[in-house]
């Protein structure tokens, strides 16, 4: 939503994919490097 005037900026479908992206890159950034599990 804009903050200025309380206009819907995208549609609920696309705001919902944009928040399953950002989860999505929110569980990768969670992922430990390989260096720390030990891999060679």
């Amino acid at each position: 939503m804009c903050a200025k005037c309380g206009t819907r900026l995208v549609s609920e479908k696309e705001n919902e994919t944009q928040v399953w992206f950002g989860k999505s890159l929110k569980d990768l950034s969670e992922i430990p490097d390989p260096d720390v599990l030990g891999g060679s």
